[in-house]
C-alpha cells in the first residue's frame, strides 16, 4: 500500500468536512491518523493521492463516500459489561420501571458500536424478565450508530474469544451458542430471544432532526460525546434528555467530564443521571404508541 500525504489544505478540507457531517474533531496532530483511516480507501477506490480522493468525495451526489469517510473515522472500541457497576445500576432500575408500571421499558444505546453494549443491556432485561416472570416483550432495545460497518456487526451477532472477556461464564452458556466462523476458528453467536429484542438503525448524532422515539426510560451515551466540541455536547444532551422520560437514567462514560453540561439532573453515581421526575408522569398515566418496534 503506497504512503499517503496529506497537504495542510486537504487536511483541512477533510476535518472540517467531518466535523460538519458528524460533529467528530479531528485535531492539528492527526494527520497520521487520518493518513491511517483513509488510506485503504484511497487503494480501493485506485486514486492516486488524497487530492484525487477529495475529488471523489465532492463528485458524489448520493453521500455514500461521506459515509464511507465517516465509517474509516469513528473510533469503535466497545466491550462486553464495560463499567459493570452501571450494569448493575440497570438492573436495579428494571425492576424498579417494571415493578411500577405496566407500559414497556424503552432503552436506547446511542452509539452502540459493533453490538456488545446493547447485547449486554439486552442481557440484563432478560434476566429482568426472568426474575419477575415478565415477558422479554416488555423491552424494547433500540441501538443506533453513525458507522453502517459496525452496524452489520451488531446485527450478526457474533464475536471471536478475544471480544468476550466481560461476560460471565453462565451469561456465556445461557446467551450464546458456538458456531464456527466461514474463515476458520469459534465463535460465539448472541442468542435469538436476544436478537429478536434489539432493533438496530444508522443514526447521526448530530443530525438536525432527532428521528429517535420518545419516551425512553434509558439511554447509554457512553464514550462518545468526547469526541465532539462543548456546543455539540450542550446540542446532543440537550436532544437526549427531551427522548428521556421523567425519572429516566443517562448514562455516560467515566472519561466525559460533562456534570456542568447536566445541572438540572440528579447525580446517581458516577456518569450515572437521573432526570428529575414530576409529581405525575404521562407515560405511567396512559399507554403511548410504541415507537421502538
Amino acid at each position: 500500500m503506497p504512503k499517503l500525504e496529506i497537504s495542510e489544505k486537504n487536511f483541512v478540507w477533510l476535518t472540517q468536512l467531518i466535523q460538519e457531517q458528524a460533529g467528530i474533531q479531528i485535531k492539528e496532530n492527526g494527520v497520521q491518523m487520518l493518513q491511517n483511516r483513509i488510506s485503504k480507501r484511497v487503494c480501493e477506490l485506485g486514486v492516486n493521492s488524497v487530492e484525487a480522493y477529495c475529488e471523489v468525495i465532492q463528485k458524489d451526489q448520493t453521500g455514500s463516500e461521506i459515509a464511507t469517510l465517516i465509517d474509516a473515522v469513528t473510533t469503535n472500541y466497545t466491550s462486553f459489561f464495560r463499567d459493570p457497576r452501571q450494569f448493575e445500576q440497570l438492573a436495579e432500575f428494571f425492576e424498579e420501571r417494571l415493578n411500577r408500571s405496566r407500559l414497556n421499558v424503552r432503552v436506547w444505546s446511542a452509539a452502540c458500536s459493533t453490538g456488545e453494549e446493547l447485547y449486554s443491556i439486552a442481557m440484563v432485561a432478560q434476566e429482568t424478565a426472568t426474575k419477575l416472570c415478565e415477558p422479554m416483550s416488555r423491552f424494547r432495545l433500540l441501538g443506533t450508530d453513525i458507522a453502517n460497518s459496525v452496524l452489520l456487526t451488531a446485527a450478526k451477532g457474533q464475536y471471536r474469544p478475544s471480544n468476550l472477556s466481560g461476560i460471565s461464564e453462565e451469561r456465556l452458556e445461557r446467551f450464546t451458542v458456538p458456531v464456527s466462523c466461514a474463515n476458520g476458528g469459534m465463535a460465539s453467536q448472541m442468542s435469538d430471544v436476544l436478537k429478536r429484542n434489539v432493533i438496530l438503525r444508522r443514526f447521526n448524532l448530530c443530525d438536525s432532526t432527532w428521528n429517535i422515539p420518545d419516551n425512553i426510560d434509558a439511554i447509554f451515551c457512553r464514550n462518545v460525546l468526547l469526541y465532539f466540541d462543548v456546543p455539540t455536547q450542550k446540542k446532543i444532551l440537550a436532544n437526549a434528555l427531551e427522548k428521556l422520560n421523567d425519572g429516566g437514567l443517562l448514562f455516560l462514560g467515566a472519561s466525559e467530564p460533562v456534570r456542568k453540561l447536566l445541572p438540572d439532573m440528579e447525580l446517581v453515581s458516577p456518569s450515572v443521571f437521573r432526570k428529575a421526575r414530576s409529581k405525575v408522569s404521562s407515560h405511567e398515566v396512559a399507554p403511548l404508541q410504541e415507537s421502538i418496534r
